[in-house]
């Protein structure tokens, strides 16, 4: 049996609110890209990619280019 192995994919989040748990943004792939998941879409993308937090409205960029 061949099996391969995917490296896992990292949360993206936002930990606005202790009280609650965090705001996923998206996941990623260290080095690769962001999925992010919008209504019923996802989008890919890569390099670096911004984010408003829907509960506290806080912006958020993640630099791919850089893992």
């Amino acid at each position: 049996m061949n099996q391969t192995t995917t490296p896992p994919r990292t949360r993206w989040e936002c930990d606005c609110d202790p009280t609650e748990s965090p705001i996923l943004l998206g996941r990623y792939e260290p080095g690769r890209h962001v999925e992010i998941k919008a209504g019923d879409r996802y989008y890919l993308a890569s390099g670096v990619v911004s984010a408003t937090c829907p509960r506290c409205g806080a912006q958020h960029s993640l630099d791919l280019t850089s893992e």
